[in-house]
């Protein structure tokens, strides 16, 4: 039975547009995953580095696991509602709604905890920086190259200074140096500000970008799962006035 009028045609429409694009997104996030976990050339180098830190190479694998997960997730969600708006069944509607409102809840609580949390952020952020500098920069590779791609960028070193490299009975690394034209710099070049502070400097000055994505595909979802609700209302009438219970 197919839906009448030009809203409600507009409005199956608009839901099978998108949730084609949702299915396309839950497949581009399944190709990633499954990329980055058979790549030859990144399974080689895990396979390596895991015989050196294994917690860091269960860490990588553990990553890939959930972004294929997650693909699969979205894009069976996606599929349900594509398929169930085009071919106005409610089943695939009702459960197309009910998955939505699953994720969608998940995110808001994900957010709310976030937010209520943001106070202990300096606090982890310089337990974990601390602990990288003192025990997993001196054995692991990937932890190295990360931290050094930190403290390059974010023009700082250790977690509360260059003290921090000497407390452990490190040499600085030279990813401590400024290389060109740095402002926040002691005598030598060693930059000033250590890597607890700016991690969580960043983390802040990004926050309301992080909560404008986040609130506007919340909002995409609500309206994804309001036209779901109006679709069924909609076939469930027409059924009715067909005389079919």
């Amino acid at each position: 039975m197919a839906v009448e009028g030009k809203c409600m045609t507009f409005i199956k429409y608009s839901l099978f547009v998108f949730n084609l694009l949702f299915w396309l997104a839950g497949l581009s996030i399944l190709a990633l995953g499954l990329w980055l976990r058979f790549n030859v050339d990144a399974t080689k180098y895990i396979d390596q580095l895991q015989s050196v830190e294994n917690d860091t190479a269960q860490q990588y694998y553990n990553g890939t696991y959930i972004l294929i997960s997650a693909g699969v997730l979205v894009t069976v969600v996606g599929f349900c509602g594509c398929w169930g708006a085009i071919q106005e069944n409610k089943c695939l509607l009702v459960l197309f709604f009910i998955s939505l409102l699953l994720i969608f809840s998940l995110q808001v609580t994900g957010g709310i905890w976030g937010y209520l949390n943001i106070g202990q952020l300096e606090q982890l952020l310089k337990r974990e920086t601390e602990k990288t500098v003192k025990e997993k920069y001196p054995i692991d590779k990937a932890t190295q190259l990360a931290l050094d791609f930190t403290q390059q960028k974010l023009h700082c070193c250790g977690a509360d200074d260059y003290r921090d490299w000497q407390k452990s009975a490190q040499d600085i690394p030279s990813s401590c140096y400024c290389h060109g034209d740095c402002d926040d710099v002691l005598e030598g070049g060693i930059f000033r500000r250590g890597c607890t502070s700016a991690l969580y400097e960043f983390f802040a000055r990004n926050l309301y970008i992080m909560g404008g994505v986040g609130i506007g595909v919340g909002l995409v979802q609500v309206m994804g799962m309001i036209f779901a609700v109006l679709l069924c209302c909609n076939i469930r009438k027409n059924y009715d006035e067909d005389g079919y219970v």
